[in-house]
């Protein structure tokens, strides 16, 4: 059965981070920067297994910041025994494999209890896309985000997933693409899928961690980004005998 969740916010505005990867030092200078705008609610889209070799700690860190996470493909991949996909890349299965051998069991089920969706009113939160959450099917064009954007079950979606800041508008005038880094104000006769970007592991050639912040009452989104210690979390998989996982953080491709 499909996990759905209802979040709630106690805030003016919120945070939507994604695909932490592992990347511990990564997401403390996100969740820093974000302390330091006053943002308190945060929520995260899923992925924080594979590729990095910080999945315990990421977790350890969102459990104590109470940040609700959504179950991501590559959580998926750690939690289970099962063979992995044959289409996956050899540093993501590198990495699954890895996981698998040195996160803590406890951690590991915990990935595979995550919540699949959750929604708030007005907005919905999927790790990859709508209609089907555990399909891992990828937003990346007009083709998939039509169906997307025709199936999520709020005006604003925020998906995760393709590692890339920005997303798509749907209204009177058509669909459209939206650019990111920058600020975006929502028309309210428009629908929105929307991408944080990865926190972990962008692949939109910009290697700093992303994110964004949703002002509801202002209808606004901002997209940001923001530089972190890489050559300390490239010593980090270095360390953890990762080193060639972690090559594409210095370019994010």
């Amino acid at each position: 059965m499909r996990r759905r969740v209802r979040w709630i916010t106690s805030g003016p505005r919120f945070a939507v981070i994604s695909d932490l990867h592992g990347n511990l030092e990564a997401l403390r200078t996100v969740l820093t920067a974000l302390d330091r705008r006053g943002v308190h609610d945060v929520i995260c889209l899923g992925d924080v297994a594979g590729y990095g070799p910080h999945t315990s700690d990421c977790l350890a860190l969102l459990r104590q910041r109470g940040i609700p996470c959504l179950r991501g493909n590559h959580d998926v991949y750690v939690a289970s025994n099962d063979p992995l996909p044959w289409e996956l890349s050899p540093q993501a299965a590198e990495s699954a494999e890895a996981d698998r051998r040195e996160v803590p069991a406890a951690d590991r089920r915990l990935l595979g209890r995550l919540p699949w969706t959750f929604e708030t009113p007005g907005f919905a939160f999927v790790h990859a896309s709508y209609p089907e959450p555990e399909a891992w099917w990828y937003v990346i064009d007009e083709r998939d985000a039509a169906p997307h954007l025709a199936a999520q079950p709020a005006p604003v979606s925020f998906f995760g997933h393709i590692h890339r800041q920005g997303g798509w508008e749907s209204g009177p005038a058509g669909l459209r693409s939206i650019q990111a880094p920058g600020p975006l104000l929502l028309h309210p006769d428009s629908k929105y899928a929307l991408n944080p970007g990865s926190v972990g592991q962008p692949r939109d050639r910009d290697p700093r961690a992303a994110f964004l912040i949703c002002e509801p009452a202002r209808r606004r989104i901002e997209f940001l980004r923001v530089r972190y210690n890489l050559n300390r979390s490239l010593q980090a998989y270095r360390r953890a005998g990762r080193e060639k996982m972690g090559l594409r953080l210095r370019t994010g491709t």
